[in-house]
């Protein structure tokens, strides 16, 4: 087992259109803080320092955070990860999507605790589904990463599948993936 550099880069994915919800879902009330402030909260608790990723320059949000703007347009979040890593020196990298509110200090730890190169992803300890936006991505994949991007790679699974990666079970509370407003209710359901 590899443990993550003790000064592990905290990224909060935020460069998505939110098409399904209908607008920016970051800056959506969640138990009076925004989706995004809950995952800041939880990430700057558990990395050295956080950034957010963006899609375009100027989406800010109230939080104290550097950006950091997708080199590639329209590529997902696998745009957002390259571009972290290329915007800083960071060795590791703890990725949070900021549509996963309910992620927890402890899920984080317990990523961390069994982190081994060159990815270690969530997965719901209940279903064995993967979240592969709630992980801990070292540096070591970013030539491979860009070049997939470059040929035209979306499919963060597909990535994966092809570099290889460790999962980790966490509490099945911990990733509920807000996707539409619906979702917000069912949020609140805390297992």
């Amino acid at each position: 087992m590899t443990k993550p550099s003790a000064k592990i880069q905290g990224v909060i994915l935020s460069g998505g259109a939110s098409r399904r919800f209908g607008s920016d879902k970051a800056v959506t009330m969640l138990d009076g803080r925004l989706l995004i402030e809950h995952v800041y909260h939880v990430l700057t608790s558990a990395a050295h320092s956080t950034v957010i990723s963006v899609q375009e320059s100027g989406r800010t949000y109230p939080v104290d955070a550097e950006y950091v703007v997708d080199e590639w347009k329209d590529s997902g979040p696998l745009s957002g990860i390259a571009s972290a890593f290329r915007a800083t020196e960071a060795e590791s990298m703890f990725v949070v999507a900021a549509d996963l509110p309910r992620v927890s200090r402890e899920t984080l730890q317990r990523i961390a605790g069994d982190f081994q190169e060159p990815v270690t992803v969530a997965r719901n300890a209940d279903t064995n589904r993967i979240q592969p936006l709630c992980a801990i991505w070292h540096r070591g994949v970013l030539d491979e990463l860009c070049r997939y991007i470059d040929d035209g790679g979306r499919a963060v699974m597909g990535f994966l599948d092809k570099v290889g990666y460790h999962t980790v079970d966490v509490p099945p509370g911990s990733l509920v993936n807000i996707n539409r407003p619906e979702d917000l209710h069912s949020s609140n359901r805390r297992e």
